[in-house]
């Protein structure tokens, strides 16, 4: 007989008993303990991830993207020719 298991209660819970609950690996789960141990509720809180700069102007882009579509358009009006 295959029983359900509750949510881990917060209080008592292991963090591979959160892991699974969470389906989030531990070190993100660390990562979330030390980030809210530092700045309380505060710092669960996403915030601006800059990533990698841009390798083109934002012109560039801008006509790259329109090109795109303007060719994904004639190929759905001309059976992909």
């Amino acid at each position: 007989m295959s029983r359900e298991r509750n949510p881990p209660n917060p209080e008592y819970a292991t963090l591979a008993e959160i892991e699974t609950a969470a389906k989030a690996p531990e070190r993100t789960l660390r990562l979330w303990v030390a980030a809210f141990n530092q700045q309380g509720i505060d710092g669960l809180i996403e915030g601006y991830h800059p990533g990698r700069p841009k390798a083109i102007a934002a012109e560039q882009e801008t006509q790259f993207t329109a090109s795109s579509l303007s060719q994904k358009k004639r190929k759905k009006h001309t059976g992909g020719l």
